[in-house]
């Protein structure tokens, strides 16, 4: 038995209430690593897992915009497609060169 669009959309509300919650938790989590001067490692990985909770929370919006467009579509028809949600991008400093601490270590050592 199929679940009736006002339950789905409730359920879909819940998960979209849980995952606000959980976004601004991990968001605060990021915070208190930069206020201990966490790694850039530890701040990027920090902000990845923010970017993909937020494209899961911007799937489940689409999901809840579509739901009651689905119930007034006749069966079989496929619903309209929702505009895209922009990818959020994420830019980290540059690696340093590894081989140019090694030149210079090999040439303070000739030196000595």
């Amino acid at each position: 038995m199929e679940p009736t669009p006002s339950s789905a959309i409730a359920e879909i509300d819940r998960f979209i209430e849980e995952s606000r919650q959980l976004i601004a938790r991990a968001e605060a989590c990021r915070q208190s690593l930069i206020a201990l001067g966490a790694r850039e490692g530890h701040l990027l990985m920090a902000t990845r897992t923010i970017t993909a909770m937020g494209r899961i929370q911007a799937t489940l919006l689409r999901q809840r915009a579509m739901l009651p467009q689905r119930a007034l579509l006749p069966e079989g028809a496929a619903p309209p497609e929702a505009g895209r949600v922009p990818a959020v991008v994420v830019v980290a400093r540059p690696a340093r060169p590894w081989w140019a601490l090694v030149g210079r270590r090999k040439a303070e050592a000739r030196l000595s």
